[in-house]
């Protein structure tokens, strides 16, 4: 084996070549991530939504509840005072 310090043409279009196929990759990489991340955007929207739709339903829920708790009472009350 010998060792030649000159390059030539070949060499350079080599380490171009290198250069390039990092440079695609790497954009490639950074166009995977936002999307990902443009997903889980939407995601956390639609996760927030619902949650804040749970809560609404459970708000009203626990409302119902009291008002039928609040008429049982006010029946007995008028059942008990009636003869």
């Amino acid at each position: 084996m010998k060792f030649d310090p000159s390059f030539n043409l070949g060499h350079v279009f080599t380490i171009l070549a290198l250069v390039g196929s990092v440079f695609v990759a790497y954009m490639n990489v950074v166009r995977t991530v936002d999307s990902h991340e443009l997903r889980l955007e939407a995601i956390e929207k639609q996760v927030g939504t619902s949650a804040s739709f749970q809560n609404q339903v459970l708000m009203t829920l626990t409302t119902i509840r009291e008002d039928i708790a609040t008429l049982k009472e006010r029946s007995k009350v008028s059942g008990n005072s009636r003869p």
